[in-house]
């Protein structure tokens, strides 16, 4: 799972760090990191219409 360079870029100034990008300006996710997303989803719940969806680079498919 990657992030993408958007995102990364949000985070790195947000924190003040420069984590490994990929070709593309993307972050890898850690196995740490996926797990902590999961725990966080589930907390959460499930998500409402009203959420945020989030998509790749190129957009979803209409």
């Amino acid at each position: 799972m990657i992030v993408p360079r958007t995102m990364t870029a949000i985070f790195n100034g947000e924190t003040g760090e420069d984590g490994a990008v990929d070709i593309h300006g993307g972050t890898l996710l850690t196995a740490d990191d996926q797990l902590f997303i999961r725990e966080q989803a589930h907390l959460r719940g499930n998500a409402t219409a009203e959420d945020p969806r989030f998509f790749d680079s190129v957009g979803p498919e209409d």
